[in-house]
C-alpha cells in the first residue's frame, strides 16, 4: 500500500528542519573575523581587477557585472566586520 502524501510532506519537512538546525549550528560557531573579512575583500579586489580589464576591452555589460560582484562582496565584508557573524 503506498504511503499517503501527507506523510511524505511531513518527512520532507522534518528533513528540512534538521538541515536548518545543522546550518544554524555551523553559523553560530566561533569564526575568525579577520580571516573572513580578508577573504571577502580579497575576492572583491579580484573582481575589481577583472572589471578594469573588461572596461579597457570595452566589454561594458561584463564589466558592470563584475562591479556588482565587487560591491556585494565589500558589503559582505562590512557585515561580517560589524556583526561578527557570517554574511548572509
Amino acid at each position: 500500500m503506498p504511503q499517503p502524501k501527507t506523510l511524505k510532506i511531513c518527512s520532507r519537512f522534518e528533513f528540512a528542519k534538521k538541515k536548518d538546525s545543522d546550518y544554524n549550528r555551523i553559523m553560530e560557531e566561533k569564526i575568525n573575523i579577520k580571516k573572513v573579512v580578508d577573504y571577502w575583500f580579497d575576492s572583491a579586489e579580484d573582481n575589481y581587477q577583472t572589471a578594469r580589464y573588461l572596461l579597457k576591452g570595452e566589454r561594458y555589460p561584463d564589466c558592470l557585472f563584475f562591479c556588482h560582484l565587487m560591491i556585494e562582496k565589500i558589503l559582505k565584508a562590512l557585515v561580517v566586520k560589524e556583526t561578527k557573524t557570517h554574511a548572509p
